[in-house]
Parts: C-alpha cells; sequence; structure tokens
C-alpha cells in the first residue's frame, strides 16, 4: 500500500507547485469523484460508493470508480489545492462559497446529451455539467469577486480539465451509434460537440 507522497515523489511530483487559483473538472468515470455515488446510491458500481472502490483512499468508499486516488487528485496536490469536491455533494452555501474549484463529472457520461443514458438514464451528461458551472457556480462567483475583471482574471489563470468521449466511442457507438454513422462521421460529431460547449457564451 502506497501512500500518496511515497508515490508523487516516485513520479517526481513531490516538489513541483505550479500556480493556479481554481481546477474545474468535467468528464466521465476517470475523473467522477462523488457525483454518481449522490445521484445513485452506495449501491450502484456506476457510483462507486462501496468497496473495494476506495480501498487505498482510507479505506473508504468515496465515489471513485476505483481504489484510490484519480488523475485530477494529483492535479490539485501539485497546484497546491484542496480535490474538487462534487458538485452534487455541495451544500447551497459550500457552492456559494468555494473559489478552489468543483468536479462536475459523472461515470457513464458522454459528449453528446443522448450518450450515456445507454447506461444509466440519470448520469449527467456533458452539456449539462457544462449548464451547471455556466448556471450555478459562475452566478455563486460572480457574488465573492468585488469587479467583473477580477472574476475574469481568476477564471483566466484557472485550470479547467476535461475527460471525455471514452463512453461515447467504447459504449455507445457499438451499442447504437454505427447503425447510423462510419466511425470517422461519428468522431466529428463527437468534435462539434464538445466544441459548442467549449465556445464562451
Amino acid at each position: 500500500n502506497i501512500n500518496q507522497q511515497d508515490l508523487l515523489k516516485h513520479l517526481s511530483l513531490g516538489d513541483i507547485k505550479i500556480d493556479f487559483p481554481a481546477l474545474y473538472v468535467f468528464g466521465d468515470s476517470f475523473v467522477d469523484n462523488g457525483n454518481n455515488k449522490v445521484i445513485l446510491g452506495n449501491e450502484d458500481a456506476i457510483g462507486g460508493g462501496y468497496l473495494p472502490f476506495g480501498i487505498d483512499f482510507d479505506g473508504k468508499s468515496t465515489g471513485r470508480v476505483t481504489n484510490g486516488r484519480i488523475g485530477v487528485d494529483f492535479i490539485a496536490t501539485v497546484g497546491g489545492l484542496p480535490y474538487p469536491p462534487p458538485i452534487m455533494g455541495m451544500s447551497k452555501i459550500d457552492r456559494k462559497i468555494i473559489r478552489t474549484g468543483v468536479n462536475y463529472a459523472s461515470g457513464s457520461s458522454g459528449l453528446l446529451p443522448q450518450n450515456g443514458h445507454v447506461l444509466h438514464k440519470n448520469v449527467i451528461n456533458f452539456f449539462q455539467q457544462v449548464d451547471l458551472f455556466e448556471n450555478s457556480t459562475m452566478k455563486d462567483l460572480k457574488g465573492t469577486f468585488d469587479s467583473p475583471k477580477r472574476l475574469k482574471k481568476y477564471l483566466s489563470k484557472s485550470l479547467f480539465f476535461i475527460h471525455h468521449a471514452s463512453n461515447d466511442l467504447g459504449v455507445t457507438f457499438e451499442v447504437e451509434m454505427k447503425k447510423k454513422y462510419s466511425i470517422d462521421t461519428y468522431a466529428k460529431l463527437l468534435i462539434k460537440e464538445l466544441s459548442k460547449q467549449l465556445q464562451v457564451k
């Protein structure tokens, strides 16, 4: 059982510090740290809410579909930040005051609005994740900065991490989309959807 500090040292990350004020995470089960656990409950495997999930994370399940920490946890550590909490597990008060980042990821979700529901109908797709950031987090952030200029500077220095398309390509395409699209056409459709969601509104 390797502790986090030893692992960071082994990866030569122990002394690295990168200066960014917040980490915002969007994606699927590779980066979901508890949203599906809140949505689906502890008994659903997609939620990672029971052991052995988390056996190397202080011996408790956290909603990560892994036995320990996930990639964005290490990124947060390198940035000197706390792990970004799952949006679905935050209270209204916590949402209004947090400035170090939030995790919107949902295991089994996809880039396309209909994708992900092949595995579970209640997961948060990428469109919904972006909507949560824009219509919840952004509204709350505006109340914590004394000017739009400071908020803009904060956002420009924050790290936005996106891990998506594994379910779109690995599950949904094989189950239903290859009846409608070639893989090249489908990939272009995914890129178009990702680009649309990344546009400044």
